[in-house]
């Protein structure tokens, strides 16, 4: 219990609500400059937000990353983890990631052909947050696409 009444609790809920169509109302780019002042020649790059919370921007902006591209991946990665089991392209090794690469090259192509069986595009992307993911464990590098499977 908060002790706070429900009358100023609904009052509340509805001063946040208005602020969130406020900021609704504003381009994207007003939205996220709006939730905090980032203070040039500040070396550390803290910004200040209304109330006087701080936090150090160096995060990367995830709020640009369209909503259909994630959720077009999680439907496949939902699918994949129904059929193959959660995170199953977590234990995969090397060979298996040299192989999603190529998967994602044939997504590509099925998808400049016409081809509707899959959601291509998805299945594409998929493949490279794999390999994204195997770069940045130290399962897969660079100098691995020279070399062939064997």
């Amino acid at each position: 219990m908060t002790g706070h009444s429900p009358e100023l609790s609904q009052a509340a809920g509805l001063s946040n609500l208005r602020q969130i169509a406020r900021l609704e109302r504003l381009p994207l780019l007003r939205q996220h400059v709006g939730m905090g002042q980032a203070h040039p020649g500040n070396r550390h790059n803290i910004r200040r937000f209304p109330g006087g919370a701080r936090r150090t921007d160096s995060k990367p902006r995830f709020d640009l990353i369209p909503f259909e591209f994630l959720e077009s991946v999680a439907e496949v990665l939902t699918h994949g983890a129904v059929k193959y089991g959660p995170y199953n392209w977590k234990r995969g090794r090397k060979d298996f990631f040299l192989d999603a690469w190529n998967h994602a090259f044939v997504h590509l192509q099925k998808f400049k052909e016409g081809d509707r069986s899959e959601h291509h595009l998805a299945h594409l992307a998929c493949n490279v947050a794999f390999m994204i993911w195997a770069v940045k464990n130290g399962i897969v590098s660079q100098e691995d696409f020279g070399r062939s499977i064997q």
